[in-house]
């Protein structure tokens, strides 16, 4: 099993389904094409708990997030099913950034420690969860909460600290039961 430093990785989109018999799958990624194929050819899927590396044998672009990936050893529907609704990632050093997608991105924040204005430690970093406004999934002593990836909320990133400092709204202590 492969356990690669989390700060090294970061999450690119995730395996949709499977895709025809032959072991085919469909990726949803807006960083897909950021990946830098000339210096390596695998990414990595997080499934169950460890991150796999799989070596990607041959893509073709469906749409602007969509491509159809087919990954070595990966050659059956019920294989390809198992690797469903799976994160993926890649390391960063291969990812090929444009300085605007970069600081949109909030797949950049992994990781980084939650701090909220009035309340303090929120917890961590741990998931994306991709729509019209993304929420970072954070984490802190088994419980979970959720955050809009707006500017409203979130005022000021720490890059070097690695930290996220946010100003929720009163309502959501009240939902998450934080006061």
């Amino acid at each position: 099993m492969f356990f690669p430093d989390n700060n090294s990785l970061i999450n690119i989109g995730k395996i949709v389904k499977p895709f025809g018999i032959n072991g085919h799958v469909i990726v949803n990624s807006k960083f897909f094409l950021n990946i830098d194929f000339n210096k390596t050819q695998s990414i990595f899927v997080y499934w169950d708990y460890c991150y796999v590396p799989l070596v990607i044998e041959d893509y073709e672009q469906r749409s602007d997030d969509l491509f159809l990936v087919k990954f070595q050893l990966i050659d059956t529907i019920s294989v390809a099913e198992k690797l469903s609704n799976t994160q993926i990632f890649a390391f960063k050093k291969y990812i090929i950034f444009d300085n605007v997608s970069l600081d949109d991105s909030p797949e950049k924040l992994m990781n980084f420690d939650v701090i909220e204005a009035h309340f303090g430690s929120l917890g961590t970093v741990v998931g994306i969860l991709q729509g019209a406004a993304p929420q970072l999934e954070v984490s802190k002593d088994g419980k979970t909460i959720f955050i809009q990836f707006i500017p409203e909320y979130i005022y000021k990133i720490d890059w070097n600290k690695k930290i996220v400092f946010v100003n929720l709204p009163e309502q959501l202590f009240d939902f998450y039961e934080l006061k």
